[in-house]
């Protein structure tokens, strides 16, 4: 397999390298310089000829900016580029056209002011963006994929073009909340409060998160994170009925994860009676539930709703604490001793 290497800062050694760890063995890297822009462009036409070949029409390109406005970690948005970031640029606004033509596929559009954020699921990256850019872009997959009218098409990629225009321009102004970015932040300060008794002032902080957004996603999401901070705060104000109001809202605007905070609350409550938590406990394990694994090794130590198991608790437990729920970790070691 050939490969060519511009004048970047990277080595022949790290190109083999990483295309090896690609299952690439025996690479040729040929050094070219930055102004062979035949040599690119030939690459770029063989490249998209083994795409069509492999693909047909079946090819949609998304347009990539080197993003200079930054969402930060206090969820202020900021200007920052690294110097060879407009070099990159003029790269990518020189061979989309081209990658374009060769395909003759969709583009889904990127707006020059795009925003990266620095809670990025992959690490900060310019590239790596606000969680509505990629709402917007299976939005677009969706349409292009779905629709056979072209005309039509193209009003409804160009409405949610402006949809996600004017949610960036939200996002830049502190009027519109990014998804991702708010939620781990909200995580952050949560890890931060417990050790600090901030927890008050960090639900105050949700509930005017929850007045600032309309997305339906992040609404249900702090409302699951408030549900779980009433039931996990160590300050002595934990309050099992108040985790439940918001947590049976969150479950019922489709959170995964708060179906299994809900059993532990409902589990922690006591008022519900045990019998009808540990039915909704087994039939949340036959879905695969951690939480279901640790209330069942709960009710077998404990002896609510049946008889006391120490031995099928321990095991239980054992398999909860295995699939990630920390507390279960402590009831088993109390097991043992």
């Amino acid at each position: 397999m050939d490969t060519m290497l511009d004048n970047y800062n990277i080595t022949e050694k790290e190109v083999r390298t990483a295309m090896k760890k690609r299952g690439f063995n025996n690479v040729k890297v040929r050094k070219v310089g930055f102004d062979d822009m035949r040599d690119r462009e030939k690459g770029i036409e063989n490249l998209c000829r083994y795409l069509k070949k492999r693909y047909g029409r079946n090819i949609i390109l998304l347009e990539i900016h080197e993003a200079g406005l930054r969402l930060d970690r206090r969820g202020k948005v900021t200007m920052s580029l690294k110097d060879d970031a407009a070099e990159r640029e003029k790269i990518m606004e020189r061979y989309l056209p081209l990658f374009k033509k060769e395909l003759g596929c969709h583009v889904i559009r990127n707006p020059p002011t795009i925003i990266r954020d620095a809670f990025h699921v992959w690490g900060e990256s310019e590239v790596h963006y606000v969680q509505e850019f990629y709402d917007y872009a299976i939005a677009c997959i969706d349409v292009i994929t779905g629709s056979s009218d072209r005309k039509e098409e193209k009003i409804r990629l160009d409405t949610l073009y402006s949809d996600l225009e004017s949610k960036l321009d939200g996002i830049r102004y502190g009027t519109y909340l990014s998804r991702n970015n708010t939620l781990r932040r909200i995580d952050r300060r949560w890890r931060t409060s417990k050790r600090v008794n901030g927890i008050d002032r960090l639900i105050r902080t949700c509930k005017t998160m929850l007045k600032k957004t309309e997305d339906p996603v992040t609404i249900r999401e702090l409302q699951r994170r408030i549900g779980v901070f009433w039931l996990k705060r160590e300050d002595g104000k934990a309050d099992t009925r108040k985790s439940l109001s918001y947590l049976e809202k969150s479950v019922e605007a489709g959170s995964p994860a708060a179906k299994e905070d809900l059993l532990e609350a409902l589990w922690a409550d006591k008022s519900t009676p045990d019998e009808e938590v540990l039915q909704m406990a087994r039939e949340r394990r036959v879905e695969g539930s951690p939480m279901a694994l640790a209330v069942l090794g709960m009710a077998h130590k404990d002896g609510r709703g049946v008889k006391k198991n120490p031995a099928r608790a321990k095991q239980l437990l054992w398999h909860a604490s295995r699939k990630g729920v920390d507390w279960a970790k402590k009831e088993l070691r109390s097991i043992e001793e």
